[in-house]
């Protein structure tokens, strides 16, 4: 029984001194990104955890005292090609799934190709075409959009006027119409996004190395 005693005591003590190793040895990891969870958790979790709730009430009344539990009418209404928002939601599912479908590629391709062509280059042209595509993906989204807008615009459009007179776009309003709205946002995301993946592109390609591995 002494010796038994004695175990539990020593494997308690065992356990403190193990468990305050691990929090000296790792807590200023945990620590570091202590700052990533709390954002992660209060702008990312809890709005998805409480939008998901949102979507079994009923919130068309005025004030909150009359919000009332519907369970899956919201869903089935979404889903239902019969309702105005029924045929809102399958259209723009309709354009979300185009819309990745293209960009994804040619993300990748044009990211790619730029990637190939700015290591050819050294010293300083190197660095300023990487930080040249770099720049749209560190400018404000609606900066870009904005730009965008202008040189979409239908009269004055220095890209818009350009396609014009190549047949492409001739007379449309490209923000209003909504097969040319969607080119246009595909082209502003690829103009954004393609920097991004340049930059990550380009760093593994200098990792390669020239001599064949056999």
């Amino acid at each position: 029984m002494a010796n038994t005693a004695a175990k539990r005591v020593t494997g308690q003590g065992r356990g403190k001194t193990g468990g305050r190793a691990f929090w000296r040895k790792y807590g200023k990891h945990y620590l570091g990104l202590a700052p990533f969870v709390v954002f992660f958790g209060v702008f990312i979790l809890w709005p998805m955890l409480y939008g998901l709730v949102m979507s079994f009430f009923d919130w068309s009344t005025r004030t909150n005292a009359e919000i009332s539990f519907v369970g899956l009418e919201n869903f089935k209404t979404v889903l239902s090609e019969g309702t105005q928002q029924g045929k809102r939601f399958l259209t723009s599912l309709k354009n979300l799934s185009l819309f990745v479908v293209l960009v994804v590629p040619l993300n990748l391709i044009f990211a790619t190709v730029i990637s190939l062509v700015i290591n050819q280059f050294r010293g300083r042209m190197h660095n300023f075409l990487r930080g040249a595509f770099f720049m749209p993906y560190v400018a404000p989204f609606f900066l870009a959009t904005g730009v965008w807008l202008w040189l979409m615009s239908a009269d004055t459009g220095l890209v818009a006027v350009l396609l014009a007179k190549m047949g492409i776009g001739e007379g449309v309003t490209w923000r209003l119409t909504p097969g040319y709205f969607t080119a246009l946002l595909i082209i502003i995301d690829l103009w954004r996004a393609i920097g991004f993946n340049m930059i990550i592109l380009t760093a593994g390609m200098k990792n390669i190395p020239k001599e064949p591995l056999i």
